[in-house]
């Protein structure tokens, strides 16, 4: 059987994180880079360096770039102060969208995305790129499976430290869009099904100049009827943990843990006293997981679908890190419910 035609793509964004999804769209048979944009020269220069395009198709300015491909996908990387801007004018000129997370900084303006899109009738997936990395996938296995029986609590931990500069050093919600939007998705991936309710404690730790709390802590209702702690700080000293922190699940017949218990960081089932946890799943980067998102990106637009992590899915995990930053404003449980967002009907 024939393999299907690449897909044009234009890469909106050549900063930081763009190293990562160029190795994943030079990875991937089912791309083909058409152009790309960025409107500082440095990183435009960088990119010329790496001879994926010529400098005729390498723009300063997003519109130049749909202007050079008509209707093909962005895979939007700019800042997310500027990506609610940048994403609305891809959706409103057709051009079928991937951005990174979160869809922007304030969930009514996620929410005026999602009704752009649902509208004007164009797919828009935001990446959740641990959801696809070998790591989420097995732990997701093992939750179905119930490998240790029904979870009833689960706890998890991440120290990262983030430097203060852009966003990070003006949002109050920093650390939700850090941490949270890859552990709460991953909570409702996991568990199939969305927050129900949250507790939270932040303390103002000064920890660096950053305006936000640095650290919180956290407890999720998953509407399935689990619990979950979740600690995060911005302290230096996390180098015991990897960038997915670690987490237990506990069952009755065990639990299961992202963790390194002497075998490398991976995925451990441990049973009993009498015996060491086994290695489930080595421990793999995250960045595998963008190659994953890609190839899904690609598979729902040609089979007319809307991708796993489209953006009225992704609303659902931005409600919920929202409800946790008003937990612990307000000094009480909330739901995202309690943020009064109307739901968006994505066949209407």
């Amino acid at each position: 059987m024939t393999e299907p035609e690449a897909l044009p793509l234009i890469v909106a964004g050549l900063g930081g994180i763009s190293s990562d999804w160029l190795a994943a769209v030079d990875a991937s048979p089912q791309w083909e880079l058409t152009a790309a944009c960025d409107p500082d020269p440095l990183a435009r220069a960088r990119f010329l360096e790496t001879g994926r395009l010529p400098e005729k198709a390498t723009f300063s300015g997003l519109e130049a770039a749909l202007d050079a491909a008509p209707a093909a996908p962005v895979l939007l990387l700019t800042p997310p102060l500027g990506r609610f801007a940048a994403a609305s004018l891809c959706l409103q000129r057709g051009h079928p969208l991937l951005t990174e997370k979160p869809m922007c900084l304030d969930l009514g303006d996620a929410r005026t995305l999602a009704e752009t899109a649902r509208c004007n009738r164009v797919p828009y997936a935001v990446n959740q790129n641990y959801r696809y990395c070998s790591i989420g996938q097995t732990i997701r296995r093992l939750l179905v499976q119930e490998a240790v029986g029904p979870i009833a609590f689960a706890e998890c931990s991440a120290h990262r430290r983030l430097p203060a500069y852009g966003y990070r050093a003006r949002e109050r919600d920093v650390m939700l869009f850090e941490i949270g939007v890859h552990y709460l998705d991953l909570l409702r991936f996991w568990f199939g099904c969305d927050v129900a309710a949250a507790q939270a404690l932040a303390p103002r730790v000064p920890f660096n100049g950053h305006c936000s709390p640095a650290v919180f802590f956290a407890l999720i209702e998953m509407a399935a009827g689990q619990s979950v702690s979740i600690t995060a700080s911005r302290e230096s000293r996390g180098q015991t943990d990897t960038y997915l922190g670690r987490w237990r699940f506990c069952g009755p017949d065990g639990s299961i843990h992202v963790n390194d218990f002497g075998q490398g960081p991976g995925v451990y089932i441990d049973r009993d006293r009498q015996s060491a946890p086994q290695l489930v799943a080595a421990g793999a980067t995250t960045e595998e997981g963008f190659r994953l998102q890609l190839d899904e990106f690609a598979a729902s637009l040609r089979e007319g679908r809307p991708a796993e992590t489209d953006c009225f899915d992704n609303l659902r995990t931005l409600a919920a890190c929202f409800a946790v930053a008003e937990a612990y404003r307000r000094g009480r449980r909330t739901r995202p419910a309690d943020l009064k967002i109307p739901a968006i009907n994505p066949s209407n």
